[in-house]
């Protein structure tokens, strides 16, 4: 480092250490100072240190495996004073973020500007930019919310996959009609192009069904499906394995924004056979709400190694041959089966799991989901019974076996105890798949 940008630095953190409340003006202060400088590397400081692309001078400060739970919260703290006094909270994180929570200090920044745009997205692909996001986000000028705007401009043609092992994305359906367009196109638009993207309409009340035929017209790779009665997520997810033909498959909920090179970043392990055996390749995820607030912010542990960008247990992606003889189907239960499918594979054959750092997609975050419903959250209000009761028993479930076990498809054989509001009778799986005829997969 350059005696310069060390000065700089150091007068950076005298600033903010006199006037802590200030801390997002001084950080601003900071980026046009270095912009001066010609320095392109973001930096975000902290009471504890700084961090750049490459080095983070706390690197060690902040492991979440400590002997002090919840010491490591800053973030997590912080959002929650934030709409009382942001000021204060803003203050507080700068004092106590450490280690890999100094770059995520962008994301309380950007959650301080939702205002402004051009500030919004600047503290944001700086985030993006210490996890490798090379390709830098923006917004569409229009009066539709943030996320509703969110796209990456363009690619380069170099960086577009046409060729390659084609994978099938499954995106289950209900009543999305508000967020299906903006999630099924950031499929399709990803740089890994060979790919075929399955609609599973999970008879909706409103126009989805009518919003995913229209994206099928106008592009030959997504298919739709039709189901006559509403069996929740995991029963679509299953129909759809009856028709996806692709060497790998994945999930995209119909409420989610893929980054572009989605796709491409977790086949990447799977293609190169750099590490034998890897057959399941999990990435991370942001959650905001429609606004761009980002949200969910959370002690450290091996979920969120920073408070905010944490695994997504929707994300795998499967080598299909692997999914077929090693796990079988998803439990067709209403919630919580991609975290027993995901423990399932870390439980017994961790070996076969690749859990990559890179952000993948930002999580949508609706009043009206599953994950944020009276009956079925599992969110800062914790989880719910119904969920509690779901994950206990398969807990159980994989206790009582030695190998992994397969669930057999359709499967009929085992429920678990849940709320009867809640389960899904999965011999009905039969009546879905007799009732796919030519008029319901188009």
């Amino acid at each position: 480092m350059s005696n310069e940008l060390e000065k700089t630095l150091a007068h950076a953190l005298d600033r903010t250490q006199r006037q802590p409340g200030l801390a997002l003006i001084h950080a601003l202060k900071l980026d046009d100072e270095l912009s001066q400088m010609g320095c392109a590397d973001p930096i975000t400081y902290s009471l504890h240190g700084y961090a750049s692309q490459h080095s983070n001078s706390d690197q060690d400060g902040a492991p979440w495996r400590t002997s002090e739970p919840g010491r490591f919260d800053c973030l997590y703290q912080a959002h929650r004073q934030f709409g009382d006094a942001p000021g204060r909270a803003l203050a507080t994180a700068f004092k106590n973020a450490r280690g890999s929570e100094i770059p995520a200090l962008n994301l309380l920044y950007a959650n301080e500007c939702l205002e402004i745009d051009s500030l919004w997205l600047r503290f944001f692909n700086k985030y993006l930019a210490y996890h490798g996001v090379q390709n830098n986000l923006s917004l569409k000028p229009s009066s539709a919310s943030r996320f509703e705007r969110l796209y990456c401009p363009a690619l380069s043609t170099v960086n577009v996959h046409t060729q390659g092992p084609l994978v099938s994305v499954l995106m289950p359906i209900y009543n999305a009609s508000l967020t299906l367009r903006k999630a099924a196109q950031s499929i399709l638009d990803q740089t890994w192009q060979n790919l075929e993207l399955i609609l599973v309409d999970d008879c909706s009340k409103d126009n989805s069904l009518q919003i995913a035929h229209d994206l099928r017209s106008k592009d030959s790779r997504v298919k739709v499906i039709a189901l006559n009665s509403n069996g929740g997520p995991y029963v679509a997810k299953n129909i759809a394995l009856t028709v996806a033909k692709g060497k790998y498959l994945t999930v995209h909920d119909a409420d989610d924004w893929a980054f572009p090179t989605r796709l491409e970043e977790q086949l990447h392990c799977l293609l190169e056979h750099k590490v034998p055996g890897i057959a399941v390749s999990v990435g991370r995820t942001l959650r905001c709400n429609m606004h761009g607030e980002f949200t969910r912010f959370q002690p450290l542990d091996w979920v969120s190694l920073d408070g905010a960008l944490r695994i997504c247990f929707p994300s795998p992606l499967f080598d299909r041959s692997y999914f077929d003889q090693r796990l079988g189907a998803w439990d067709s239960v209403r919630i919580g089966a991609d975290a027993e499918i995901f423990q399932r594979i870390r439980r017994f054959d961790s070996g076969a799991l690749h859990i990559s750092d890179t952000p993948v997609m930002l999580q949508l975050d609706l009043h009206n989901s599953l994950t944020r419903h009276e009956d079925t959250h599992n969110d800062e209000r914790g989880e719910a019974p119904a969920r509690k009761a779901y994950r206990q028993s398969w807990s159980s479930w994989h206790a009582s076996q030695t190998v992994m076990p397969s669930l057999q498809f359709p499967q009929t054989q085992r429920t678990f105890v849940v709320p009867e509001y809640l389960q899904v009778l999965t011999s009905n799986i039969t009546d879905f798949l007799d009732s796919l005829t030519e008029s319901t997969l188009t």
